[in-house]
């Protein structure tokens, strides 16, 4: 994952921004895979906003997303903006270098099950507990691991994120 190696480097503007924008792409994956190509359009000129209110990663990468570009944009010079903060920055990006690994094989787990998994119908669904208790045994355990990532690692690294927007 990118250049620099954040359990051995000082914070620089340009491995920040590197490295910002590589978890936004790597989580971006997921919210794209999962909900974006699963969505039916029953209405696209009416209901496309109070499908998005209910979106689970969608929504949370998009304010993700905006509230990061934001940051991007709003500072010339990120490492002396960040300040006091580079230790907690720095420890949040060698954290994530550590468990890049885990994230992607989860990853393809996750993207193997949603490929297998009625997600659409899922979705559609208007009693999504009572959808999963009538799946098969290994539909609810392709269900199992969508939600384990969801909740899991995709989360942690969300949270990840967010933890070094705030000390921005």
């Amino acid at each position: 994952m990118g250049k620099a190696d954040f359990s051995k480097t000082n914070l620089t503007d340009s491995n920040v921004r590197d490295m910002l924008n590589y978890q936004l792409l790597n989580i971006s994956k997921v919210s794209f895979n999962y909900e974006l190509l699963n969505f039916m359009y029953t209405n696209p000129l009416g209901e496309v906003s109070t499908w998005y209110n209910s979106t689970v990663s969608l929504k949370n990468y998009i304010e993700l997303s905006i509230a990061t570009l934001n940051k991007l944009k709003n500072a010339n010079d990120l490492a002396s903006h960040i300040g006091t903060n580079s230790t907690n920055i720095l420890n949040l990006f060698a954290s994530m270098q550590r468990q890049e690994k885990e994230f992607e094989q989860e990853y393809t787990n996750f993207y193997q099950s949603i490929k297998a998994f009625n997600v659409k119908e899922y979705f559609s669904s208007t009693n999504k507990s009572a959808y999963i208790e009538n799946c098969s045994n290994k539909e609810q355990s392709y269900f199992n691991i969508i939600n384990n990532f969801l909740n899991g690692r995709y989360l942690a690294f969300t949270d990840g994120l967010t933890d070094v927007l705030s000390y921005m």
